[in-house]
This record gives structure tokens, C-alpha cells and sequence, in this order.
């Protein structure tokens, strides 16, 4: 909700104020192209699910803690961590 207000305002603001005083229109036009693309993928991303680590139903939890060091295994959840979790 924030960003979108924010988004709004910078972009009213650059009607109404900077555009009629300065007559930058490449500026208009360049903080017009990203305030899209940051747009873009801010719905791109609250509309993608977050990933999750899913248990591989081939292997057994035993089967891994013979196969997999201790640290690469989380316990809770019973999966093979991967490098940045």
C-alpha cells in the first residue's frame, strides 16, 4: 500500500509541479519508465509464492541422514537445506 501511494505521488508530483516549471520532459519520461518497470516487478513479485523446500517422497528421512552431513539437513522440516537457506 505504501508503494503504490508512493508511486503516485512522485508521479503526480511530476505532472503538476516539476513538468509546467521546468519543461524536462525527458525527465518525465525516464522516472515514467521506472516507476513502470518498479511497478512491474513489484506485482510480479506479490504475486509469486515465496518457495519452499519440499521433502523428495524417493527418499526416506533415514536415507538422508546417512547420505547428507548433519548441517545440510533441516530437522523441523525434514529436507535437504540448500546452500543460501
Amino acid at each position: 500500500m505504501l508503494f503504490l501511494f508512493l508511486f503516485i505521488f512522485i508521479w503526480i508530483n511530476q505532472i503538476v509541479v516539476i513538468e509546467p516549471i521546468l519543461d524536462v520532459w525527458y525527465f518525465m519520461l525516464s522516472t515514467t519508465m521506472c516507476m513502470a518497470k518498479l511497478a512491474l516487478s513489484f506485482g510480479y513479485m506479490t504475486c509469486n509464492k515465496p518457495g519452499y523446500l519440499q521433502q523428495d517422497p524417493k527418499l526416506s528421512w533415514i536415507d538422508i541422514l546417512r547420505k547428507v552431513p548433519s548441517k545440510n539437513v533441516c530437522a523441523e522440516c525434514k529436507v535437504i537445506k540448500t546452500p543460501r537457506t
